[in-house]
């Protein structure tokens, strides 16, 4: 089998006696747009803080391109090519979209301008507004925008860092109908050229994106497999949907 682009394997988080995450093993492939999903208190978000470097595993393993990243702090794995969005965006309210995609983008100049004459950086900022459809609201400050528009910028500020793998936490949280469908369809766009983890509670989006499901229930990897065969898996049914095999 060929490797994936991240892995872990055996993963566990224990906070005390509960163990958050459980042993979890995953691979995920270069290319694809891999969900988690799962119930409340699953272990989605503690997983996902395990993958960036925000928590510190108790026990086993995490890979990035082969190489064992399983204690890497946040900024090292940032560097690296890892970009990470939260359940509410984050971005810099008082500073204008074209500030934030220019601190995010000087995070990767090795030794960097602070007074913003770095022509790639400036570049890869204002192309990830491009991409974000931001374009037009450059000089708005963040706080000024929708909360669909600070996702997008949000998003945007990751594009920024120029990472292969994007960990994106409930990116349709809190939006409208009509913004969740443009940051679907960003999402969709951003996925042809790099590699998404995305925990999302909104199944439909999840299967209209995702090539690869994984289910955590209570910690644990209940199920992996496509879209097709975790919608109708009884057991993902069972302890997912609230279901049970007639």
């Amino acid at each position: 089998m060929a490797e994936g682009l991240l892995e872990t394997e055996g993963l566990t988080r224990r906070f005390g006696a509960l163990a958050a995450v459980d042993g979890v093993s995953l691979s995920i492939e270069r290319g694809t747009v891999h969900a988690i999903i799962g119930p409340n208190g699953a272990g989605k978000s503690t997983l996902l803080n395990l993958l960036s470097g925000e928590l510190l595993a108790t026990s086993g393993r995490v890979r990035f391109r082969g190489k064992d990243v399983t204690r890497a702090p946040p900024d090292v794995l940032s560097r690296m090519g890892i970009g990470r969005s939260y359940q509410t965006a984050n971005v810099f309210p008082e500073l204008t979209c074209a500030e934030c995609v220019w601190l995010a983008a000087h995070s990767r100049v090795p030794a960097p301008s602070w007074r913003g004459d770095d022509p790639e950086a400036a570049v890869r900022g204002e192309a990830a507004l491009r991409a974000c459809g931001l374009a037009g609201r450059r000089l708005s400050r963040a706080f000024e925008l929708s909360y669909g528009e600070q996702r997008q910028l949000e998003i945007a500020m990751m594009l920024a860092t120029d990472p292969e793998l994007l960990l994106v936490d409930e990116p349709l949280a809190g939006l409208g109908h009509d913004e969740a469908r443009r940051v679907l369809a960003l999402l969709r766009e951003v996925a042809r050229e790099r590699t998404l983890v995305l925990i999302e509670h909104d199944m439909d989006a999840v299967f209209a994106v995702a090539q690869t499901v994984t289910v955590l229930v209570n910690g644990r990897l209940l199920e992996t497999g496509p879209p097709g065969a975790i919608r109708e898996s009884p057991r993902v049914r069972e302890a997912y949907l609230g279901e049970e095999e007639p």
